[in-house]
């Protein structure tokens, strides 16, 4: 193995310094906030640290994780974060290698799969705790295959090991409910070259099926990674709708299309060759049906076929330039993206500095942030008594139509307004765009005392120190000739006074489109209510109800020479809807 060292350190330093970017995770914040409540009462079960609308306690299913970014932080900050990432990436690389020489293909095979496999998952690897999953899922399969290949000490070794591993992940991370089927499916099945177990060793690998239910959860694991799952996919996290074709970059999650191209090529040989073994098969058949609820876990597939791949290439050779060719896959990867590459912040997602504003103001309080802006806005304001309403978690930790009503109230003023009433905030931080921040702009209880190119800080009661944060969308892209007919024929119904016909067909397209329905259509149904004397139309539209004082819209006249183009046509567009008229 000495000979194909320098090609495996080159393909892990590749893994590696494609991790060293500017850190943009929005969930690393409330990772660190756990993480502090753990450290600070020492139980994995806490008080609710930072949001004031979750439950009363917090079960951390993922504690591992969260004190071990809390630990990184606390000795060097974003720097040491950052590198903790990309350690992990580079050695991600080296125990893929192990998995692939464990599984019977030699030296140099296995660091070739080691690196392609590291092309597709190395984008998969951020502050979040996926990472664990992404360790310590190669190692939990090489651990079982060396218990079906080794008998005596060895195998005692392994099965010590593979105890010990699901025992750090039942902590880590909920995806260890997948991992006894997979365990056992390489370890119990038929294997080339596989040695007969005993009575102990299978009763011993049996009960690995009772690490899951080790873990902070317990029996309810299940049903948590259920929900987690169905909210992922059906409504709340728009990266998990994404078909696996929409982007092919070298760092995006649909860069595992290099990796099932390659793969798929070498299984069907591997298969054509009768060297399939069936425990590979189906733990990659059930490591694929967990990789396809979702993008993040898309990087299962890579390291699930990897024993597949090297029962294919038993007893193949590969020469040592083709090795040392695929394992600067990585390296090259680094230099096409080297201009994304660095340490720090990514401001531009996170809202860093905003927070840090909000904590500078004494006395803390509630503060309405928009969903992703409320990690971050926990984190750095948690320690100064500010509260935010929910901070960025999935449905599985809060009532999911009261997140759904929320992340609304951020951009329906009419919805802002009732949740305004109901909470009592002290502070709202929003994106610039929204029409619920000339909402705030107009109204005299609260000011606006902070702004960067995306976001606002209101503050109630504060004297503003902006004189214009709010910045209106721009015009959309035309629309196709069939979208001008649509609009047209809405135009014609709504001057011949058939509002109540342009209502009926246009709010089932603003439901189904939810706050990302075109403008256009929009306006042709806030156009409509007002015609009809609808203030609110049914909590979708809140134009014409919240913003038709004559503040907000003395606030839009004035603002309106310092506009572009493009913002003048839309304020043209909008005043005579707010001001009731019924068209613009």
């Amino acid at each position: 193995m000495s000979r194909w060292l320098p090609p495996l350190v080159l393909a892990c330093l590749g893994a590696a310094a494609l991790c060293v970017r500017p850190i943009f995770s929005l969930d690393l914040w409330w990772h660190l906030s756990m993480g502090r409540a753990v450290w600070t009462h020492g139980a994995r079960t806490v008080p609710e640290p930072v949001a004031y609308a979750g439950p009363d306690t917090y079960v951390d299913p993922e504690w591992v994780f969260d004190l071990l970014a809390l630990g990184a932080w606390s000795i060097g900050g974003v720097t040491a974060v950052t590198l903790g990432v990309a350690l992990a990436a580079g050695l991600h690389v080296a125990l893929v290698a192990w998995l692939a020489r464990v599984a019977g293909a030699s030296a140099g095979a296995s660091v070739a799969l080691a690196a392609v496999v590291g092309a597709g998952t190395v984008a998969q690897f951020m502050p979040r705790p996926q990472i664990l999953f992404l360790l310590l899922l190669p190692l939990a399969l090489g651990l079982a295959l060396r218990v079906r290949t080794r008998e005596g000490g060895a195998r005692t070794v392994a099965l010590v090991g593979l105890h010990l591993v699901l025992a750090v992940w039942s902590q880590a991370h909920t995806s260890v409910v997948v991992a006894p089927p997979l365990v056992l499916a390489l370890a119990l099945l038929p294997w080339p070259e596989g040695r007969p177990l005993d009575a102990p060793t299978v009763l011993a690998l049996l009960t690995t099926v009772c690490w899951p239910f080790a873990g902070p959860f317990g029996l309810e694991v299940v049903d948590q990674v259920l929900r987690h799952g169905a909210g992922d996919a059906s409504r709340y996290i728009s990266d998990m709708r994404r078909t696996h074709l929409v982007e092919l970059g070298p760092t995006g999650p649909d860069g595992m299309l290099f990796v099932d191209l390659v793969v798929g090529g070498a299984l069907a040989v591997a298969a054509w060759r009768r060297r399939l073994p069936l425990g590979a098969l189906v733990a990659w058949v059930l490591g694929l049906a967990l990789a396809l609820t979702a993008v993040r876990f898309r990087s299962t597939w890579g390291v699930l076929a990897v024993p597949l791949l090297a029962a294919g290439l038993r007893g193949a050779t590969l020469p040592a330039w083709a090795t040392w060719a695929v394992a600067a896959l990585l390296p090259s990867m680094a230099a096409v993206v080297a201009p994304q590459l660095g340490l720090g912040v990514d401001r531009g997602m996170v809202a860093l500095d905003l927070a840090d504003e909000l904590a500078r103001i004494p006395d803390g309080g509630r503060v309405i942030a928009e969903y992703d802006m409320g990690g971050v806005v926990g984190w750095r304001a948690g320690p100064s008594g500010w509260r935010v309403r929910i901070d960025g978690r999935t449905p599985v930790h809060f009532d999911a139509d009261e997140l759904f009503a929320y992340r609304k109230a951020v951009r329906d003023p009419a919805a802002l307004e009732l949740l305004l009433a109901q909470d009592a905030p002290r502070a709202v931080a929003m994106y610039r765009s929204r029409p619920t921040c000339v909402v705030l702009m107009a109204s005299s209880s609260w000011g606006a005392v902070y702004t960067d190119e995306r976001r606002v800080l209101f503050v109630k009661g504060a004297k503003p120190r902006v004189t214009m944060p709010c910045v209106l969308p721009e015009d959309p892209t035309p629309p196709s000739q069939a979208g001008v007919d649509r609009l047209e024929g809405w135009d014609r119904a709504l001057a011949d006074g058939r509002a109540a016909e342009v209502r009926t067909q246009l709010e089932p397209l603003v439901e189904a489109d939810g706050h990302e329905a075109d403008p256009r259509v929009r306006l042709r149904l806030a156009q409509a209510c007002g015609a009809l004397g609808d203030a609110v139309c049914v909590g979708r539209e809140g134009w014409r109800s919240a913003l038709q004082g004559q503040p907000a819209l003395d606030l839009l006249r004035t603002h309106r020479a310092g506009m572009t183009p493009a913002q003048q046509r839309r304020v043209d567009a909008l005043l005579p809807v707010l001001q009731g008229s019924g068209s613009p």
